[in-house]
């Protein structure tokens, strides 16, 4: 079947162009573009149109929190088959993947990437460029038959750089799909390799599937036999191509006569190359892309002494080379990969990976690992009363920081050894020692916002932006994990029977048995953000941030998923409830109110603040209720909804509060300071960071205080 789009050929049953990614024909599903205007994620508004193929699109985006232009791409969810979806969703997340770890000044950044319904999106840096192949196409408009050659040699070097970077990776990494249309060059001639969706990591035991550009695609990577080797190959047939204008789709493979006998005017070093580099054994290729740029480096030295300016480009090259000259800072906003959609397929190339003690941190572990206790985690009970024994003599004074590199959100959780179990925005879960030195640590595949929480047996069990929730033995094993259609920044609540609770983005509410498997899910209706609270007599509380983000819906179920009652709220609600000795139920909500709930669902009060309301109250024993507000204050408020005080700080407040055995209360600002009170409101100290602290304290035995900082530090004060 033949493209109506770009001419080329096509299996007759496919449904979209190998060569330019649209539709062979009409199909309903085949989504319209964005319109110009709409906001993705509360955060990137789209302010452009790029391009459009079958299966998404790519946009342009300004960013509304962080200063900057990126690029969207769009994948849309609709397939055929479950095995087309699970294949493209593969590549989709790989591409997000590998374009976080790496970094080259010729690679686009990453920045972000998450699901919007049945929209996959990958944000990424954006290249004001073109692509050479609508750039070839534009000068064989013109009459002209290739490209110049020295452009041509020029942009192979920069591409040898970035294949050496790629292939010295540990392990190395093969990108596959070299063609024009995955390289950008910008107006000062910078050239770009975009389009991971197929780059794999290197394994010479393991061959793979056949995947790639007929044409540009060696002998061996037909064979699902991609090796280092293959680029090289590849990046000798698009040079060819760019030079001649002959484009290898569309003859016989493997068929590359020497570039002189199609034109005259090319250098003898530079065909040289391309047919060492295109042999079909890849042992007669180019041993290494490094190699193949020296030989390039020559060709070049040669075409300049032919060329009529006689321009000098040695030192541009040189410092293409080089990688100099380039200045790669990351955005403020990620330093992990902070929304990824890897959720509904097991493809991944290798297991999460997890670090693991030496013989004598696991004989230590192993001698407190009776003294576990399952409550003692996030908000100290399945009620979120947040209340713990210790605390009596915090003061505020610096012990000790462990840095993670990236900001830490999720709370920490203690175990009953006193170790410190904390995610942060690497998607890496860290278990820490009383002393700050880390015991092991687990990846997951995408950031940690929630918390961890720990049963009586010492297992741990953690929810991540990857769509899983894992649960870990006490060393960091994987017992299992499960996958959901969405993020989880909902934290685990564990069940009488051992059953775990957590919310997830895809609107459902799951139970889910402790080998992993489902017991029930429940639609709620919209984004669970919210942590489940669990009453004594057996009924959970959460909230769904509603349908469109427009109205928060607070439920009450029993522990088999029925719904006893639900009440609506005036916003979306990312506050968890917390359930009080006499089982009123207090919940905060970004209309800005604090809700009161009786066990019936009838609302008590709400007491109204200035901003949304994302930390989860504290209750003291029903006589108290604590917490903060966007607004900047922190508010305690008695059992009858009336303000008792408020203490303002400089910035919002999304941190939760903890209280102490003696009733001190503790919780962070986005200020940069972690607050101590009293119980009567006065400030007992404050201790500066450097970051925001969105994070909620744990207070741990031995009056110490933990809580993580977006200055990618997990603190503990003493």
């Amino acid at each position: 079947m033949q493209c109506i789009h770009c001419k080329g050929e096509n299996n007759e049953n496919a449904r979209f162009c190998r060569h330019c990614g649209n539709p062979l024909y009409d199909v309903q599903f085949t989504s319209s573009k964005l319109p110009l205007g709409t906001e993705l994620d509360n955060r990137y508004k789209i302010i452009d149109y790029i391009a459009k193929g079958g299966m998404g699109a790519v946009y342009k985006a300004v960013d509304l929190k962080v200063a900057g232009i990126w690029a969207v791409k769009e994948m849309l969810d609709y397939f055929d088959t479950e095995g087309e979806r699970e294949y493209a969703i593969e590549r989709f997340a790989t591409e997000a993947q590998i374009l976080y770890d790496l970094d080259h000044p010729s690679i686009p950044r990453f920045i972000d990437c998450f699901v919007a319904e049945t929209r996959y999106y990958l944000i990424m840096e954006f290249i004001d460029g073109v692509d050479l192949r609508k750039m070839l196409e534009d000068f064989q408009a013109d009459g002209r038959q290739g490209l110049d050659e020295i452009d041509v040699i020029r942009w192979g070097i920069q591409l040898t750089n970035v294949l050496h970077y790629l292939h010295t990776q540990d392990p190395p990494i093969v990108y596959r799909d070299l063609k024009p249309g995955n390289i950008m060059v910008t107006a000062d001639d910078k050239v770009y390799l975009i389009d991971f969706g197929i780059a794999r990591l290197f394994d010479p035991r393991i061959k793979g599937t056949m995947v790639g550009t007929q044409g540009y695609a060696p002998p061996e990577q037909y064979r699902g036999e991609a090796e280092p080797r293959s680029d090289i190959y590849s990046l000798a047939a698009c040079m060819h191509h760019l030079l001649t204008g002959k484009d290898p789709r569309n003859d016989i493979p493997f068929n590359f006569p020497v570039v002189r006998s199609i034109r005259h005017d090319l250098g003898e070093k530079i065909e040289a190359a391309l047919d060492k580099a295109l042999a079909m054994e890849p042992s007669d290729r180019f041993a290494t892309a490094q190699e193949m740029g020296n030989a390039l480096k020559a060709a070049l030295r040669d075409a300049q002494e032919e060329s009529v300016d006689g321009v000098d480009v040695s030192r541009e090259v040189e410092e293409a080379m080089s990688g100099q000259g380039y200045s790669r800072q990351k955005p403020e906003k990620v330093a992990g990969i902070k929304e990824i959609f890897r959720e509904d397929i097991e493809y991944l190339e290798k297991p999460a990976e997890t670090k693991h003690m030496s013989r004598e941190e696991m004989d230590f572990f192993e001698k407190g690992a009776g003294k576990l206790s399952f409550w003692y985690t996030f908000r100290s009970d399945r009620r979120h009363s947040g209340r713990s024994p210790y605390g009596r003599d915090i003061q505020g004074k610096y012990k000790w920081s462990f840095n993670t590199g990236v900001p830490v959100r999720s709370s920490p959780v203690l175990a009953g050894n006193g170790n410190i179990y904390v995610g942060a925005d690497n998607g890496i879960l860290y278990v820490l020692n009383p002393d700050g030195r880390e015991v092991w640590h687990f990846r997951t595949r995408s950031s940690i916002m929630s918390s961890p929480t720990i049963d009586r047996e010492g297992n741990v069990y953690i929810g991540s932006n990857d769509c899983h929730l894992y649960a870990l033995n006490p060393n960091g094993k994987t017992l299992w994990k499960f996958k959901t259609y969405g993020r989880i920044r909902s934290s685990p609540c564990i069940g009488l029977d051992k059953s775990v609770y957590v919310g997830s983005y895809d609107h459902y509410l799951y139970c889910i048995n402790p080998d992993g498997t489902l017991k029930w899910r429940i639609d709620l209706g919209g984004k669970l953000e919210s942590t489940p609270a669990l009453s004594e007599d057996g009924f959970l509380y959460v909230a769904s941030r509603g349908s469109k983000d427009e109205n928060s819906l607070f439920y009450c179920l029993d522990t088999s998923g029925n719904i006893r009652w639900y009440q609506e709220m005036g916003g979306p609600s990312l506050s968890s409830p917390t359930i009080s000795r006499n089982k009123n139920v207090y919940i905060g909500d970004s209309d800005g109110c604090l809700y009161s709930f009786n066990k019936g669902g009838n609302i008590r009060w709400k007491f109204k603040t200035g901003g949304p309301i994302h930390s989860s109250p504290v209750a003291d024993e029903g006589k108290s209720i604590y917490f903060g507000s966007t607004d900047g204050f922190f508010y305690n408020v008695n059992s009858k909804g009336k303000l008792l005080w408020k203490f303002k700080t400089k910035s919002s407040i999304t941190s939760s509060p903890a209280l102490s055995g003696t009733g001190a209360i503790f919780f962070g600002s986005d200020d940069y300071y972690i607050y101590a009170f009293s119980p009567d409101g006065e400030v007992q100290w404050r201790f500066k960071c450097t970051g925001r602290v969105r994070s909620s304290p744990a207070i741990g035995e031995g009056d110490v205080l933990y809580i993580g900082c977006d200055d990618g530090h997990i603190y503990a004060l003493e």
